[in-house]
């Protein structure tokens, strides 16, 4: 849960004051629809406060994956474009959220390993088909792809996709190390 401004919480509690205050006074009954509007202030500021700060700052509160940075997503566009040959998809990833920036700045497709819960969208023997194909030549992971602490087991797919690459991410401005792979047909050397 995102701590509240300052506001909201304020809000609440002169709300709550409010309420109290007209429950309590001889004129309550009269007052009946500012008792109500008093107490609906008091239970909605907390929560759109909160949900005002999330939208504003860009962030989630739903555990999803953080965006890319935008220089960093930048220098990937870059790369990829000049590096694209005819391969159809413009770079393989772990999951949806690893792409969804590049898909939305380059308009061109990407090709999604795993869903959300990790499950494999295809098998190693289609990705492998796809990669001599020249169908797609990278292949975008995240630090933490197949990690022993990975609270979920890592897909076929992607451990045929890192047994089949070589980390391209440490030679390129902006794109951190770990991050985007080739993908060749054969393994690469360890």
């Amino acid at each position: 849960m995102v701590d509240p401004p300052s506001w909201a919480t304020t809000a609440a509690l002169a709300g709550a004051a409010g309420t109290l205050t007209c429950a309590l006074s001889a004129a309550g009954r009269r007052l009946t629809p500012v008792l109500a509007a008093c107490a609906l202030v008091a239970a909605l500021s907390v929560p759109a406060a909160s949900a005002l700060h999330i939208v504003r700052s860009h962030i989630s509160d739903a555990g999803l994956a953080r965006p890319l940075p935008t220089n960093e997503v930048a220098a990937l566009s870059r790369f990829l474009i000049g590096h694209q040959g005819r391969a159809r998809y413009e770079v393989a990833s772990s999951t949806t959220f690893r792409t969804s920036q590049l898909v939305v700045r380059d308009g061109r497709p990407a090709l999604v390993l795993t869903n959300v819960g990790g499950q494999p969208l295809l098998s190693p023997a289609e990705l492998a088909r796809l990669v001599a194909r020249g169908d797609v030549r990278y292949v975008l992971l995240g630090r933490g792809t197949c990690s022993p602490r990975a609270a979920v087991p890592c897909a076929p797919v992607l451990r045929w996709a890192m047994a089949h690459s070589t980390d391209v991410g440490r030679t390129l401005r902006g794109v951190p190390p770990g991050t985007l792979y080739r993908l060749s047909s054969r393994p690469a050397r360890a």
